[in-house]
């Protein structure tokens, strides 16, 4: 794996130093790194950061097959041992997660609910690796106006890169009858977490926790007349039931899978969900995934990717860090790990043969290693604060 991320890492920087298109293509990525961190931190390594101007070429002129082959098979990334793999027998466990972005510049602009907007806004549905945190290649849509797409149905779309017996992790926004049955259709493994109303339909009356055989039929609030689904459509699976939380906090937790898992082990496998939610954060705010400057369509596809590349860089350095280091690669800080990548990117640059590119690269993985989080013994808790709303002064206040 080391071997193969290096030679990867190497046909982008000195592999093919004639093709104008990878040389480009390095600049955008390396424009989505230094844009994510402060300056003070870059200039010294840098010298000269890339212009917008030269993003911007960069972006226009890469070429498409070059980037799409960055996002294609995160999956080879994945450590040889962990926790996802000995739950699932080695399954690639990865999580559904939607996000919209705003596009300026762009000629088209939707209207939504309140009229014609003032700039685009996309959908965006991205899969990630539960152990590693690594994203498979993005889906996307419009989010307003007729041509408007729903988080479902990219995600349906999504499901085409996945390989053979993965599973995916789901909240309630995924957990209906069409992502079922779509991952049933492609040998794909579910852990999906249902509402109230779905669960009681689904398996009747539930007072107890436990696990209840469960056969999902989809009825008419499952798009049976648009989809037309076939009439032998059904998913055989398990709904299970459990109480999850503390004291007065507890709630119900309803999971319908297919896999044959004992009910502890699908409860803790979909408390890693919530790991979504980070790596959306260091999509959209780190790589700055969520406002993306362009003019066209085709121009707004290489942003999407050349960002979701430069994430993937990142995430594919922490793990090959925790394998070097015996450690998890959710223990280290995505922000400082793309610091170091951004310090050696000169100098990966400007080796001259795979020895001295190999000993640069090796660097890199041990101050990886040495960017892990903090280990708090309990966790962090902050005054709530709100906007204040109205008047010529906004600013935020403490919430009694």
């Amino acid at each position: 794996m080391a071997d193969d991320v290096t030679t990867a890492a190497r046909t982008w920087h000195t592999g093919q130093r004639g093709s104008i298109a990878r040389a480009r293509g390095r600049r955008s990525v390396a424009g989505r790194l230094s844009a994510s961190a402060p300056e003070r931190d870059l200039q010294p390594s840098w010298g000269v950061l890339p212009s917008t101007a030269e993003i911007a070429g960069a972006v226009v002129q890469a070429s498409e097959s070059g980037i799409g082959r960055t996002t294609e098979s995160p999956a080879e990334c994945r450590p040889t041992e962990g926790t996802s793999q000995r739950v699932c027998t080695g399954r690639l466990v990865v999580r559904i997660g939607a996000q919209p972005a705003i596009i300026t510049s762009l000629s088209t602009c939707a209207p939504n609910q309140h009229g014609q907007s003032h700039w685009p806004v996309l959908r965006l549905v991205v899969m990630h690796d539960a152990e590693t945190g690594l994203a498979q290649q993005p889906c996307w849509g419009a989010m307003f106006g007729p041509e408007a797409v729903s988080e479902q149905e990219l995600a349906e779309k999504a499901m085409d890169s996945l390989p053979d017996r993965a599973v995916i992790l789901g909240d309630r926004n995924f957990g209906i009858f069409s992502i079922a049955y779509a991952a049933q259709q492609r040998g794909i493994g579910v852990v999906l977490r249902l509402t109230d109303v779905r669960a009681r339909k689904l398996a009747g009356p539930i007072s107890q926790p436990g696990e209840y055989r469960s056969v999902w039929k989809p009825s008419r609030w499952d798009g049976g007349a648009r989809r037309g689904w076939p009439a032998e459509a059904l998913i055989e699976g398990r709904l299970i039931a459990a109480r999850v939380g503390r004291g007065k906090s507890q709630q119900w937790l309803y999971i319908f899978t297919t896999l044959e898992l004992s009910v502890d082990e699908i409860v803790g496998l979909y408390g890693r969900r919530w790991n979504i939610e980070t790596d959306l954060r260091s999509l959209k705010r780190t790589v700055r995934l969520h406002h993306i400057n362009a003019q066209s369509e085709a121009t707004m596809e290489k942003e999407i990717l050349m960002a979701v590349s430069a994430y993937n860089l990142v995430r594919a350095v922490m793990c090959l860090a925790a394998r070097r280091s015996r450690l998890d690669p959710r223990q280290f800080s995505f922000s400082h790990v793309l610091n170091v990548v951004e310090a050696a990117w000169p100098k990966l640059i400007n080796t001259t043969g795979k020895k001295q590119h190999d000993q640069e690269f090796f660097k890199v993985l041990d101050l990886a290693a040495q960017c892990t989080l903090p280990k708090r013994h309990k966790q962090r808790s902050f005054p709530r604060l709100q906007w204040r709303r109205g008047g010529p002064l906004r600013f935020r206040k403490e919430e009694n």
